[in-house]
């Protein structure tokens, strides 16, 4: 018997009662024992904001990225960063006109065209964004339409499609465009994304002009999103934008429409990815909301000081996970972009089918069971100091945030901080660098960091040994050392090498 799509509606139906009725309402637990280790104060949250004072969807500003303890590479903490990407994500996801900062004039679009991308300028109130289905991370090179080391299509429990999106500020716009015509040669940002003051000066006297708020730095943010009819939208950030429109007919091929379709999406993830000081490499944050899947065990210390251990807990209704499914390690794709025009042997359950097309891998397409498996960015199950650590401080910044937002009815309160990663000294990682021994180590923060939202099939275990490499973002964000060449830090962003730059005058 074929597996039946839209199956909780369904059933909500034919009981007369609504799902929110029979189904307990499910989201992450914050622990609030949680050592306070790492905390943002009502009065430095308050700082925070614009106006001064915590209030609903008010105006976030920015974290100062030129802020010199990020070079302090002896004393700065791993606060420090967590802090930054907890700001980053309230100013990025701020109000700015009918949309957010990330959406708006200080930020541009970055649209697929072939095996390009193009940058769009923002423009208020006006519906711009062009969101797309992930396809494969090999066809596509520069990786920003493709699931982390795959083309599987992520579908929720209530079968929305994940739709995601890119972003980069001007910063980062203008320096791709510098580096383009060659205006940084000779300088320490002719290979490597700025992070200093003169850094950024050079890129602004390029642009002939200073950025509102260039010392941001450079930044690159991908986020994803759910249709917002199939969630509590009033839970969620919401956005409308252009998505591919697909014909559901068949149970084992959406085929492709050649008119995209306008819907209201609400957001589920979010990459921040910007540099700070000293840190060419950039910060990798991630957050996700707090309704999307269950957490793997996993280990943190308490207001007293002792070691607890948090279960698994898949009870109520999540967004990606099934109800009251069991902690496994494996989460199954269903089904897949097809990559090229392809014949019934190559494409899904014996099938033809285009370039596009989203075809079922076995069976049928079906809703995806999503855990996330590395809990706050670290190998679940793990007590070393530094995951321990690590856990705590996030916890603990998440628990002194969170509750405040909420206190004033911020939608922003559904988000947390799942990890952050950077490395040591702002070294620029190597396809060879591996974290399988400490004390060789250079990445720091959450060392086993992913989003069940944008790497859902790739959520990485533990090496097994060293030759693995990397198990977090700077797995695949590394830089390919080429003996005789200078080696170009830049392309840790995978956009960045195919992005066409900006239409000015040379």
């Amino acid at each position: 018997m074929k597996k039946q799509l839209f199956k909780p509606a369904l059933c909500a139906l034919y009981s007369g009662l609504t799902l929110a009725s029979v189904v307990s309402h499910a989201e992450t637990k914050i622990p609030a024992d949680v050592k306070q280790t790492c905390v943002v104060s009502k009065t430095d949250l308050s700082q925070w904001f614009a106006k001064g004072n915590i209030s609903k969807s008010g105006f976030v500003d920015p974290a100062n990225s030129l802020n010199p303890v990020f070079g302090d590479y002896y004393n700065n903490k791993r606060c420090d960063f967590y802090k930054w990407g907890a700001q980053m994500f309230l100013w990025l996801s701020s109000p700015v006109g009918s949309s957010y900062v990330f959406d708006g004039p200080s930020f541009f679009d970055v649209v697929q065209v072939g095996s390009d991308f193009q940058l769009v300028n923002n423009t208020l109130n006006k519906d711009n964004n062009s969101y797309s289905v992930r396809s494969l991370k090999q066809d596509d090179p520069i990786g920003s339409t493709g699931q982390a080391g795959g083309d599987g299509v992520l579908l929720s429990q209530q079968a929305s499609l994940t739709y995601y999106g890119i972003n980069v500020n001007d910063v980062f716009a203008y320096y791709r465009t510098g580096q383009d015509q060659g205006k940084f040669k000779g300088t320490e940002i002719a290979y490597e994304f700025p992070n200093t003051i003169q850094g950024l000066r050079r890129v602004e006297n390029f642009a002939g002009r200073r950025f509102k708020d260039g010392h941001t730095l450079a930044m690159e943010i991908k986020t994803s999103w759910v249709d917002a009819s199939t969630v509590d939208a009033s839970r969620y950030l919401v956005i409308d934008a252009k998505v591919p429109s697909y014909d559901r007919k068949s149970t084992t091929k959406w085929a492709l429409q050649k008119d995209a379709m306008v819907k209201r999406l609400a957001l589920v993830g979010m990459h921040v990815v910007g540099t700070v000081t000293g840190h060419p490499e950039m910060v990798w944050a991630t957050f996700e909301h707090l309704d999307n899947a269950p957490d793997q065990k996993f280990y943190y210390l308490n207001d007293k000081g002792k070691l607890v251990k948090q279960g698994f807990d898949a009870s109520g209704d999540w967004t990606f996970a099934k109800i009251n499914t069991r902690a496994s390690t494996e989460i199954q794709e269903f089904q897949v972009v097809a990559k090229e025009r392809s014949d019934k042997l190559k494409c899904g359950v014996n099938q033809r089918c285009k370039k596009g097309d989203i075809v079922a891998t076995a069976n049928v397409i079906q809703e995806n069971n999503v855990i996330r498996q590395n809990p706050w960015g670290s190998a679940p199950i793990s007590s070393s100091n530094n995951v321990l650590r690590s856990n705590t401080d996030l916890i603990s910044l998440n628990h002194s945030i969170l509750p405040l937002l909420k206190g004033v009815g911020d939608v922003r309160a559904n988000y947390f901080q799942v990890g952050s990663i950077w490395t040591a000294t702002g070294q620029i990682p190597e396809n060879d660098e591996t974290p399988a021994d400490p004390k060789d180590n250079i990445f720091r923060g959450s060392l086993s960091l992913s989003n069940a939202t944008m790497e859902t099939f790739h959520q990485a275990p533990p090496p097994p040994k060293k030759s693995d490499g990397p198990v977090n973002c700077f797995g695949c964000h590394n830089v390919k050392k080429v003996q005789g060449k200078p080696r170009e830090a830049f392309k840790v962003s995978h956009i960045f090498s195919n992005m066409q730059p900006l239409h000015i005058e040379k």
